[in-house]
């Protein structure tokens, strides 16, 4: 969301958990992105078992990013684009034609590359491409070897378990990672925030889920999902912006993204804020060619669409409300009565 946020903030509410779901200001939903950065227990674990020096490095897999770094610390150390794209190149040296891979960004750069499908809906599709993009990580944005780190892996929601055994493949057989530990995000996100229950909302690029947590475990039966999720709002936000005459085309997504993530913001009160003039809510946005755009009312009108999405969408885009409490409404009286009782508990894992 906004530059200004709190990332150690949680968005609360004074009566049930659903009352806290949509009143949020945009300080509030600044949330930190990889919860398990801060798993001091499993760190310890890994760590200790293993007679290692060095903390384990958590691996955070998205379909739009994938983020690395260190066990204990707040924030991932890198981060780069979910993207692979192979090419072949002729080598002077060899006098032979070799194939070469990019990673992240770098991937879009040249020519006549191939992009590859990394994930598909928060699952990993390609594992060859998954190891190139965790080596390249190892290599170029950590700077240290993977054979002196245990991994600590997340998990995506409902994760098909034919995942783990290629992430052990991966591991320890491409890596020579000495240990690994995989644990679902909405576990890892909850410990983050010191709880061990809770109802996890993760809003993805491509998918959010609602996940009760109760007592350290995923309950899958009450887990679940809609489609309205970080791409919608970039679209949407790339529809308002045409309307005020501001072309952005298909390549000017990770500008749009950029301009998501700065101006837009939560409004406590929808309809209200409507009524308020313009130029209470105006801000510059200075593009990258330096031309400036202004943006009003849609730093709020794009985010909504996570509450409300456009009736053109479909059944399998519901708002996150609706889908946090038809989650809420799978729980066994007695799960559902402890969340209602310890107040707001409702934990965002991961923003737009």
């Amino acid at each position: 969301m906004g530059s200004s946020q709190d990332e150690d903030s949680l968005g609360t509410g004074t009566c049930s958990p659903m009352s806290s779901l949509h009143e949020c200001h945009q300080d509030e939903l600044g949330l930190r992105s990889v919860s398990s950065f801060s798993s001091t227990t499993i760190s310890s674990f890994l760590s200790e078992d293993l007679g290692l020096r060095t903390g384990p490095v958590v691996i955070d897999m998205g379909t739009r990013s994938c983020r690395a770094g260190f066990s204990g610390h707040q924030t991932p150390s890198a981060e780069i684009s979910t993207l692979v794209s192979h090419t072949t190149v002729w080598s002077k040296g060899l006098e032979e034609t070799r194939s070469e891979a990019f990673t992240g960004e770098e991937a879009l750069l040249y020519p006549d590359t191939e992009i590859i499908e990394v994930m598909q809906n928060g699952i990993i599709i390609n594992w060859e491409a998954a190891e190139t993009l965790w080596q390249h990580m190892f290599e170029h944005k950590l700077g240290v070897p993977p054979e002196e780190h245990a991994l600590l892996i997340t998990e995506p929601p409902l994760s098909p378990t034919s995942g783990r055994e290629n992430v052990a493949e991966v591991a320890f057989e491409s890596l020579g990672s000495p240990g690994i530990f995989m644990a679902p995000q909405p576990v890892l996100s909850t410990y983050a925030h010191g709880r061990t229950s809770a109802l996890v909302v993760d809003i993805g690029h491509v998918v959010t889920h609602a996940v009760p947590v109760h007592d350290g475990n995923c309950l899958a039966y009450a887990t679940k999902r809609t489609d309205v999720a970080g791409s919608c709002l970039t679209w949407y936000l790339t529809m308002l912006l045409g309307d005020m005459e501001h072309t952005l085309g298909d390549w000017m997504s990770p500008v749009v993204e950029d301009i998501k993530h700065t101006c837009c913001y939560v409004a406590f009160d929808f309809d209200n804020e409507c009524l308020l003039p313009p130029t209470s809510c105006t801000l510059d946005f200075t593009l990258p060619d330096g031309h400036t755009i202004s943006l009003s009312k849609e730093r709020f009108q794009c985010p909504e669409v996570l509450f409300n999405p456009l009736p053109t969408w479909g059944d399998s885009y519901m708002g996150i409300h609706e889908m946090a409490q038809r989650s809420l409404d799978l729980l066994p009286e007695d799960i559902r009565d402890e969340y209602y009782e310890e107040g707001p508990c409702i934990v965002h894992q991961k923003c737009f």
